[in-house]
Protein backbone atom coordinates (compact mmCIF):
# COMPACT_ATOMS: atom_id res chain seq x y z
CA UNK A 1 0.00 0.00 0.00
CA UNK A 2 1.33 3.42 -0.90
CA UNK A 3 2.15 5.98 1.74
CA UNK A 4 1.53 9.65 2.05
CA UNK A 5 4.15 11.79 0.36
CA UNK A 6 6.49 14.09 2.22
CA UNK A 7 4.65 17.01 0.64
CA UNK A 8 1.36 15.69 2.04
CA UNK A 9 2.93 15.36 5.46
CA UNK A 10 4.26 18.93 5.23
CA UNK A 11 0.86 20.21 4.07
CA UNK A 12 -0.79 18.38 6.99
CA UNK A 13 1.74 19.80 9.46
CA UNK A 14 1.12 23.31 8.11
CA UNK A 15 -2.64 22.95 8.50
CA UNK A 16 -2.35 21.47 11.99
CA UNK A 17 0.00 24.24 13.10
CA UNK A 18 -2.75 26.74 12.36
CA UNK A 19 -5.39 25.08 14.53
CA UNK A 20 -7.59 25.63 16.36
CA UNK A 21 -9.43 28.62 15.01
CA UNK A 22 -12.71 29.14 16.82
CA UNK A 23 -15.90 30.69 15.50
CA UNK A 24 -15.62 33.64 17.86
CA UNK A 25 -12.19 34.54 16.44
CA UNK A 26 -12.93 37.49 14.14
CA UNK A 27 -9.63 37.32 12.31
CA UNK A 28 -8.78 34.67 9.77
CA UNK A 29 -5.29 34.56 8.31
CA UNK A 30 -5.08 34.02 4.56
CA UNK A 31 -3.58 30.53 5.04
CA UNK A 32 -6.75 29.48 6.94
CA UNK A 33 -9.18 30.74 4.27
CA UNK A 34 -11.39 28.24 2.43
CA UNK A 35 -9.96 29.05 -1.01
CA UNK A 36 -6.36 28.74 0.20
CA UNK A 37 -6.96 25.42 1.99
CA UNK A 38 -8.90 23.98 -0.96
CA UNK A 39 -6.23 25.03 -3.47
CA UNK A 40 -3.51 23.44 -1.35
CA UNK A 41 -5.50 20.25 -0.81
CA UNK A 42 -6.35 19.92 -4.51
CA UNK A 43 -2.67 20.35 -5.36
CA UNK A 44 -1.59 17.85 -2.73
CA UNK A 45 -4.26 15.24 -3.46
CA UNK A 46 -5.06 15.55 -7.20
CA UNK A 47 -6.42 11.99 -7.22
CA UNK A 48 -9.17 13.00 -4.79
CA UNK A 49 -12.55 14.38 -5.76
CA UNK A 50 -13.51 16.66 -2.86
CA UNK A 51 -17.01 16.31 -1.47
CA UNK A 52 -18.81 19.13 0.32
CA UNK A 53 -21.21 17.71 2.88
CA UNK A 54 -24.80 18.90 2.73
CA UNK A 55 -25.92 21.26 5.53
CA UNK A 56 -27.85 18.38 7.14
CA UNK A 57 -24.88 15.99 7.03
CA UNK A 58 -22.57 18.77 8.23
CA UNK A 59 -24.81 19.20 11.29
CA UNK A 60 -24.84 15.45 11.98
CA UNK A 61 -21.10 15.13 11.40
CA UNK A 62 -20.32 18.00 13.78
CA UNK A 63 -22.70 16.74 16.48
CA UNK A 64 -21.04 13.32 16.36
CA UNK A 65 -17.54 14.81 16.12
CA UNK A 66 -18.07 17.02 19.18
CA UNK A 67 -19.63 14.19 21.15
CA UNK A 68 -16.55 12.06 20.44
CA UNK A 69 -14.09 14.89 21.21
CA UNK A 70 -15.53 15.65 24.66
CA UNK A 71 -13.72 18.99 24.78
CA UNK A 72 -14.80 21.95 26.90
CA UNK A 73 -15.32 24.13 23.84
CA UNK A 74 -17.09 22.43 20.93
CA UNK A 75 -15.66 22.71 17.46
CA UNK A 76 -18.02 24.47 15.06
CA UNK A 77 -18.37 24.38 11.29
CA UNK A 78 -20.94 25.57 8.81
CA UNK A 79 -19.09 23.86 5.93
CA UNK A 80 -17.31 20.49 5.92
CA UNK A 81 -15.35 19.25 2.92
CA UNK A 82 -13.98 15.73 2.57
CA UNK A 83 -11.02 14.71 0.44
CA UNK A 84 -11.38 10.93 0.06
CA UNK A 85 -8.28 9.18 -1.21
CA UNK A 86 -8.13 5.85 -3.06
CA UNK A 87 -7.43 2.94 -0.65
CA UNK A 88 -4.09 2.19 -2.33
CA UNK A 89 -2.89 5.67 -1.29
CA UNK A 90 -4.36 6.06 2.21
CA UNK A 91 -6.90 4.35 4.46
CA UNK A 92 -8.33 7.67 5.58
CA UNK A 93 -10.08 10.68 4.13
CA UNK A 94 -9.19 14.22 5.03
CA UNK A 95 -11.86 16.55 6.42
CA UNK A 96 -11.71 20.31 6.70
CA UNK A 97 -14.31 22.34 8.62
CA UNK A 98 -14.96 26.04 8.16
CA UNK A 99 -17.05 28.81 9.70
CA UNK A 100 -17.57 31.80 7.44
CA UNK A 101 -14.85 30.43 5.12
CA UNK A 102 -12.28 30.22 7.94
CA UNK A 103 -10.73 26.89 8.94
CA UNK A 104 -11.91 25.58 12.32
CA UNK A 105 -10.68 21.99 12.19
CA UNK A 106 -8.87 19.34 10.22
CA UNK A 107 -9.17 15.59 10.73
CA UNK A 108 -8.14 12.44 8.94
CA UNK A 109 -10.76 9.74 9.45
CA UNK A 110 -11.54 6.27 8.21
CA UNK A 111 -14.77 5.67 6.33
CA UNK A 112 -16.12 3.67 9.28
CA UNK A 113 -15.37 6.53 11.67
CA UNK A 114 -17.10 9.07 9.41
CA UNK A 115 -20.23 6.92 9.21
CA UNK A 116 -20.12 6.46 13.01
CA UNK A 117 -19.92 10.23 13.56
CA UNK A 118 -22.79 10.95 11.15
CA UNK A 119 -24.99 8.22 12.66
CA UNK A 120 -24.19 9.40 16.18
CA UNK A 121 -24.90 13.02 15.21
CA UNK A 122 -28.21 12.02 13.64
CA UNK A 123 -29.20 10.22 16.85
CA UNK A 124 -28.22 13.29 18.90
CA UNK A 125 -30.24 15.58 16.60
CA UNK A 126 -33.25 13.27 16.79
CA UNK A 127 -33.04 13.16 20.59
CA UNK A 128 -32.98 16.95 20.80
CA UNK A 129 -29.78 16.95 22.88
CA UNK A 130 -28.40 20.50 22.95
CA UNK A 131 -24.95 20.25 21.40
CA UNK A 132 -23.71 23.19 19.31
CA UNK A 133 -22.37 22.09 15.95
CA UNK A 134 -22.93 25.07 13.68
CA UNK A 135 -22.93 28.74 14.46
Amino acid sequence: MGGISRAAAAFTATVLACLPVRADDTTCPEHDRYATIMAGARTEWPESNPVKLSPEWTEYFMLGYNDDQQSEEPTVADTVVAFPLPPDIAATSYFFGFVDDCLTFYADLTEAKVMHLIEKGHAIAESGKDTPAVE
